[in-house]
């Protein structure tokens, strides 16, 4: 939502800024690093992987160090919260669902435009995971939404998610497109399958029938594909449209 309202000057724009920023003044952690969640009330959330630390807060954090928005308190967080995060997959091996652990990607590639290769080693685990969770394709195009279950049902977010980045990567020269183009013309194609006649992106495919319309599928998946079209067209992603997907 900060990175949403950056580019808006109007007096409403910078009073919601106020209050997000506001707000996340209270999602910092008593080591300094940023927190899932804040409770408003003394109810616990169900334990899951957006309810605890991990990996994936590494989106957040390079998103909040690419906006001018953020104080010196929230800046120092976000800085601490890469620190933490950002090689823990260069010592872990590929783990549980494939959408938190593409956030932290994202977040590798945001912050591999914001930085200097010599300020940020996040490129070598950035590519090396990226790989790992390519090769986990299916003939059909798509990906598994868990690691430890290739045969797990394939969700739009992740496919969604895989390609926009993959784009990403393949504009910033990242990866060759001789190798690489094949397999996101697979997940472009597999993404097209969760498209309702509506226009809306569904999000599962559920024994053979389609689960419900989704909001946020179906904005990863408009980004994925518009990412897709440039590049097959042989156009580069310019970095302000980078920011605002990454």
């Amino acid at each position: 939502m900060l990175r949403g309202l950056a580019s808006r000057e109007s007096e409403g724009a910078q009073s919601a800024r106020r209050a997000i920023m506001e707000q996340l003044s209270r999602h910092i952690g008593d080591d300094g690093t940023l927190l899932s969640h804040f409770l408003s009330t003394g109810n616990a959330l169900p334990t899951r992987w957006s309810t605890a630390p991990g990996p994936y807060l590494v989106k957040a954090a390079a998103a909040l160090l690419s906006t001018q928005d953020s104080n010196s308190e929230i800046r120092a967080a976000a800085e601490r919260t890469v620190r933490r995060w950002q090689n823990f997959y260069a010592t872990h091996e590929l783990a549980g669902d494939l959408h938190p652990l593409l956030y932290y990607l994202e977040g590798l590639f945001l912050l591999s435009v914001l930085r200097e290769p010599t300020e940020c080693a996040a490129p070598n685990t950035l590519l090396s995971v990226y790989t790992k969770v390519l090769l986990l394709q299916r003939s059909d195009g798509s990906l598994p939404q868990n690691v430890e279950d290739p045969d797990s049902a394939s969700r739009a977010d992740v496919i969604a998610q895989a390609l926009r980045l993959g784009c990403l990567l393949l504009s910033a020269g990242y990866l060759r497109q001789s190798l690489w183009m094949q397999r996101l013309e697979r997940l472009a194609h597999c993404l097209e399958t969760f498209i309702d006649e509506s226009g809306g992106v569904r999000f599962q495919h559920t024994d053979g029938t389609s689960s419900q319309l989704n909001v946020w599928c179906t904005i990863f998946s408009y980004q994925a594909l518009l990412l897709y079209g440039r590049i097959r067209h042989g156009h580069r992603i310019e970095e302000p449209l980078v920011r605002s997907i990454a």
